[in-house]
């Protein structure tokens, strides 16, 4: 039987799931970006895919320490999470390197974090291949260097591959692998924690007319930009504010400005955390019930699973900025 692996874990899920008529199993309602009606389902059929942790070592033998990992850290943060969603809770100081494991380790094992390092990867080798492409002379070296591994290209000349690169957008489309995309997730997840620990926690009680959902992405990281924001990265810019929902009662808030531990908060806090969790969902929002306005509000914000989630011409740029600086170097190719 195939392992099930939750990249949202089953316990949080469970803070969110309600039965719907007595003696049946308690559910979460599910709300999909792609469409169609919210669903009910019991948090251990939610947010898992098969194997999703599993690698397999160069030998042929299979690797489930990383889910041993996750396992850990969840085991470590559950009491802690339980303990805050009571009347009256603040954390306390042993506690927060604990959770800011958790939620540093929990956004980067979700898709969100693994497409986003996709993206950021594809746009960056792509900005190198594009800058080799300008540089005739680095590029003949890497041709001649490399005549005895052209056996794919076979029958193209050197112009026609220099050509191919110049083109190289138009023509190619870069996929990443998707183990190295978890990988590079939870390495800029590790630089999280010593930020987490650098801002204000706060809990927040929604009011009795209001509720939290949360997400398949539910560490919700949001940095105000003006009349824009960023959403998912940024976590060490000043303004950068982090919403981690709880419970439907009780949402965690981190922000770098003075905070009390504990505070109840109004009706439009929870408006707007809550459309914070629908933009940022890689796909799927969960509520403790079934909700016109939630599905609304989903429907609405569809539209950013098509959004790219990083700014290629900006990482480019950057590219180009760097290499400039450091004008003594040049690309090997490699």
């Amino acid at each position: 039987m195939e392992k099930r692996h939750h990249y949202v874990p089953r316990f949080y899920l469970g803070y969110f799931a309600r039965p719907t008529e007595e003696g049946r199993p308690p559910v979460v309602w599910v709300y999909d970006k792609d469409g169609g009606k919210p669903r009910a389902q019991q948090p251990k059929d939610t947010a898992v895919v098969g194997r999703l942790y599993t690698m397999e070592r160069p030998e042929g033998k299979k690797d489930t320490s990383l889910e041993k990992i996750f396992a850990g850290v969840e085991a470590r943060a559950k009491p802690i999470l339980d303990r805050w969603q009571r009347s009256g809770a603040v954390p306390e100081p042993w506690e927060l390197p604990i959770v800011a494991d958790f939620l540093a380790t929990l956004h980067g094992r979700v898709p969100w974090a693994a497409r986003i390092a996709e993206e950021f990867g594809v746009a960056l080798l792509t900005a190198r291949i594009k800058e080799l492409a300008k540089d005739p002379a680095t590029l003949k070296r890497f041709w001649d260097e490399r005549a005895e591994e052209r056996g794919l290209l076979e029958g193209i000349t050197f112009e026609e591959f220099c050509t191919s690169l110049s083109e190289f957008e138009r023509r190619f489309k870069l996929t990443m692998n998707p183990t190295v995309s978890m990988g590079l997730g939870l390495l800029q997840a590790k630089g999280m924690f010593p930020e987490l620990m650098d801002m204000k926690w706060c809990l927040c009680r929604a009011p009795r007319t209001r509720f939290f959902i949360t997400s398949d992405a539910p560490v919700n990281l949001f940095v105000p930009r003006g009349d824009k924001a960023i959403f998912g990265a940024g976590y060490g810019l000043q303004a950068a504010e982090i919403a981690f929902p709880l419970s439907p009662d009780v949402c965690l808030y981190l922000s770098r400005r003075s905070a009390p531990p504990r505070r109840s908060v109004s009706q439009a806090f929870v408006n707007e955390m809550n459309k914070r969790a629908s933009v940022m969902a890689e796909r799927f929002v969960f509520s403790h019930v079934r909700s016109r306005t939630v599905q609304a509000m989903v429907s609405g914000f569809a539209f950013t699973r098509q959004l790219p989630k990083v700014d290629s011409e900006d990482i480019e740029r950057q590219f180009r900025a760097r290499r400039k600086q450091g004008s003594g170097q040049t690309t090997d190719g490699g």
